[in-house]
């Protein structure tokens, strides 16, 4: 070998001084997100009051379980999905997911708590917060050219007034 030092050696020194480390490669693969299925559900959040005079008033309303609020905003604003505030149900996946081992795929709606509840796969595929490798990393019924579109116009409805 006349004076070469073996790449072994090398990548041992290497790896005892801590300078050998493993460059994270981004395969663009989408991310996986949890919630029990408990808070796929939401809560009460009306007000009863009596007047002075003892009459009974009050208002009915509901709204989404605090935590699916928190994962819903979480997304929204690391880009995945579009909010609407203005109609319930109405917000639309941008970039892919995944939801308790559910693949979202852009353009797909991503309903409220309660409609997500009747999602029989976000209730059987939870898996205790753990990805179920096992599941398939795409879907038989997603339409790409259908729902490509609509994704593409919703990234790009701030560029553009008439956007819908």
């Amino acid at each position: 070998m006349h004076g070469a030092i073996p790449i072994g050696i090398l990548m041992d020194i290497g790896r005892r001084e801590g300078v050998m480390t493993q460059m994270e490669l981004d395969l663009d693969c989408p991310a996986w997100y949890f919630i029990k299925p408990e808070f796929l559900c939401n809560v009460f959040d009306g007000i009863s009051y009596r007047s002075p005079k003892g009459e009974k008033y009050g208002t009915l309303s509901h709204s989404d379980h605090p935590a699916f609020a928190h994962l819903r905003d979480h997304l929204e604003n690391n880009g995945y999905i579009a909010t609407e505030r203005s109609w319930s149900n109405g917000d639309t996946v941008l970039k892919s997911f995944y939801l308790n081992n559910y693949l979202f795929m852009p353009g797909e709606q991503f309903s409220c708590a309660t409609a997500m509840w009747c999602h029989k796969e976000l209730i059987d595929n939870y898996n205790d917060g753990e990805p179920d490798y096992t599941q398939k990393n795409y879907r038989d019924d997603y339409n790409a050219e259908m729902y490509a579109g609509r994704a593409e116009r919703l990234r790009n409805r701030s560029k553009d007034e008439n956007w819908w």
